[in-house]
């Protein structure tokens, strides 16, 4: 908002992006905080979108952000999935699968 604040700052931190399998680590881990665990298919979309994404996308992508911001959506896709399934084990109930990815997500 400010237009004269950035040029106060004559120092800054630069903070090396996550890998793409650096991202999917952290998506992982969500789903094991969250009690769900990763279908290997999922991991496979995972790594090559992530790939195309640190490629094609602007450097400021705040990509562990946009690992949460998918993983939270994938978490919300999920519960439709499983309230429109016939569900019968909790590994089932818990399983994030390629059908939970949101792609269209871009920060």
């Amino acid at each position: 908002m400010n237009p004269g604040f950035k040029s106060r700052f004559t120092r800054y931190i630069e903070f090396d992006d996550y890998s793409p399998t650096e991202m999917v680590e952290i998506f992982v881990k969500f789903a094991g905080e969250g009690d769900y665990d990763v279908a290997p298919e999922l991991k496979k979309l995972l790594m090559s979108h992530f790939i195309s994404v640190l490629k094609n996308c602007s450097k400021d992508i705040g990509n562990a952000r946009y690992v949460r911001n998918m993983f939270e959506k994938s978490m919300e896709r999920h519960a439709s999935r499983v309230l429109t399934g016939k569900f019968r084990d909790k590994k089932s109930l818990s399983l994030l699968t390629d059908e939970d990815l949101d792609l269209t997500i871009i920060n």
